[in-house]
């Protein structure tokens, strides 16, 4: 790998978890002015059993009463292919009186557009807890 594609890819890590540390105060704050600029119109979101586009996640969000625990991102990778980045990882939410914390699997699509990283699409997948996993 050549050193300008090495510092592409560092700084659009960087940029991503910048984004990753706003997305998690938004989610907390309710903030859809972020999401606004920060998701891509034809944004989709999935992991459950709905599928949510920007206008139904924004939504979501607004309407969230019961807030967002706190949460770390962990294992995270990017790949970069040019003007997209392919983002996987682990985010890890620790639950007032749980003794084990919550985990997800997750795969994130990021499309640069203009000078800023937009989200075009995210998978999230809850990881069970040790004994529960599905064989």
């Amino acid at each position: 790998m050549s050193d300008s594609i090495t510092r592409l890819s560092l700084a659009a890590a960087e940029e991503i978890a910048v984004l990753h540390t706003r997305w998690s105060e938004a989610l907390a704050k309710r903030d859809t002015v972020f999401f606004g600029r920060a998701l891509l119109d034809n944004f989709l979101i999935t992991g459950s059993r709905a599928t949510l586009d920007k206008r139904q996640f924004m939504a979501a969000v607004a309407a969230d009463s019961g807030g967002v625990p706190p949460s770390r991102f962990e294992q995270t990778t990017v790949r970069l292919y040019g003007q997209v980045a392919v983002v996987t990882g682990l985010i890890r939410y620790d639950l007032p009186g749980e003794s084990e914390p919550a985990l997800t699997r997750y795969s994130e699509v990021w499309v640069k557009d203009g000078s800023k990283w937009r989200a075009a699409h995210l998978h999230y997948n809850p990881v069970p807890p040790p004994g529960r996993e599905n064989r």
